[in-house]
């Protein structure tokens, strides 16, 4: 497939699934946005409208909900959430705060889940990381984790990956509370244990019995904002990790011990060492440094992006919450993984509109290729929507991972780095 071609597709993907650009702060959304996000919102509800559209926009003019219908009794709320949308509160309270002003607080997180965080303009209080993941993000990501497992299982004849090359970021465990962290532990078969207080305090490993699969090998490239926002998540990832390297269990069904025994076998390291799974850049670093490159030039051959991407986020992080410089291991377990993952973590956003989907979910899939001299898949989630329509599958994103291109200033052409890189690119 020509590059041209594939960024079409993928634009024509994105105008489907993700309606609106960036925010511009200050500037409230047209009615067609507000009938979006109104549509999203309320999607579990109008699965089986079949105008649903017509019967929002119905609503919002005045109108009542027929009998029976899923919206019946909603019509007060989705036409307070629409004066909202409507209504202009950034500026006004840009202003107070630079005027010295109370700015009146609000909860933060993504409006499908969280409704409350409307008005916007408020001064945003974040989360309480002791009790990431919550208990729901726990079960939408069990649910998630299955439709991937099903999805990869479907198009690779029943084949269960042992490998599989997962981005976090801060922003969507933040919004999803803890979702994305969720399905990491899913996937290596391991649930947090809270104390007395409802605080996550480990992640032990499940029963063999009670997982009914083999623990998966998860290899997580973690942003520098999830570092600093959530270390203790960072050590319960490594130390579940950890857990399911050292148990006592057959390599047929404990795909990490598997792996982390050969690579201490092969390298000659510990197996605490062998089994470290969490890479993000060293303290006080950020970013991938990819999209500077692509940006102005600075680069000859794919291989340079990869190896820039293993130089900056090839620090691995243990149960201590420490950096150690390992690229020749990262460069190792990114060699063996089956595919790469990552969330939608909003229906605002979607992997044209930032270039660190290009950057993260891109970097670690062209290490792959580079290590491994073939393409891998990339999986593409939906996490907005409580993981029961995730469906991380080819038919949302092309199975062979091509250019990313971006958009700035609300447009919707291609622009930004990933598009300076397309008359350069065959696949990334």
């Amino acid at each position: 497939m020509r590059v041209e071609e594939l960024v079409a597709r993928v634009l024509e993907l994105e105008y489907t699934l993700i309606p609106n650009g960036l925010h511009v702060p200050g500037r409230p959304m047209s009615h067609a946005e507000r009938l979006d996000t109104l549509l999203a919102t309320n999607e579990e509800r109008l699965r089986d409208v079949p105008d649903a559209r017509a019967l929002v926009t119905h609503l919002l003019d005045g109108g009542s909900a027929p009998g029976g219908s899923p919206l019946a009794g909603q019509e007060a709320e989705l036409r307070r959430i629409d004066d909202l949308l409507a209504t202009e509160h950034e500026l006004p309270a840009l202003v107070r705060a630079l005027d010295g002003r109370f700015i009146t607080p609000a909860p933060g997180g993504d409006l499908l889940r969280t409704p409350e965080v409307l008005p916007t303009g408020r001064n945003l209080h974040g989360f309480d990381p002791g009790r990431l993941p919550s208990v729901a993000a726990l079960a939408a990501a069990r649910r998630q984790t299955d439709v991937l497992l099903a999805r990869h299982a479907a198009d690779n004849t029943g084949a269960v990956p042992e490998t599989i090359g997962l981005v976090l970021w801060g922003t969507d465990n933040l919004k999803s509370e803890g979702q994305p962290i969720g399905q990491a532990l899913a996937l290596l078969g391991a649930e947090p244990r809270t104390d007395a207080l409802g605080r996550v305090v480990g992640a032990p490993l499940l029963p063999l019995e009670q997982l009914g699969r083999p623990r998966i090998d998860v290899v997580l490239t973690v942003s520098g904002v999830f570092r600093d926002l959530l270390p203790f998540q960072l050590r319960l990832l490594a130390e579940a990790a950890l857990l399911a390297a050292e148990a006592d269990e057959p390599p047929t069904h404990n795909f990490v011990r598997k792996h982390a025994v050969v690579g201490a076998s092969e390298r000659q390291i510990p197996l605490a060492e062998a089994a470290l799974r969490v890479f993000s850049n060293d303290d006080g670093a950020y970013g991938a440094n990819l999209g500077l490159l692509v940006e102005n030039g600075a680069w000859e051959t794919e291989d340079q992006l990869a190896d820039t991407f293993v130089q900056r986020k090839g620090f691995a992080y243990g149960v201590d919450g420490k950096a150690t410089a390992a690229p020749d291991l990262l460069r190792g377990l990114l060699g063996a993984t089956e595919l790469s993952y990552q969330n939608l973590e909003s229906v605002e956003l979607g992997v044209t509109d930032l270039d660190q989907y290009f950057e993260l979910l891109g970097g670690m899939t062209r290490v792959a290729k580079q290590q491994r001299g073939t393409n891998i898949p990339v999986y593409i989630g939906d996490q907005t929507r409580g993981g029961r329509r995730s469906a991380p599958s080819r038919s949302r994103w092309p199975s062979r991972p091509g250019p990313v291109c971006s958009t700035r200033s609300g447009t919707r052409g291609c622009c930004s780095t990933a598009t300076k890189a397309c008359a350069r690119w065959s696949s990334m």
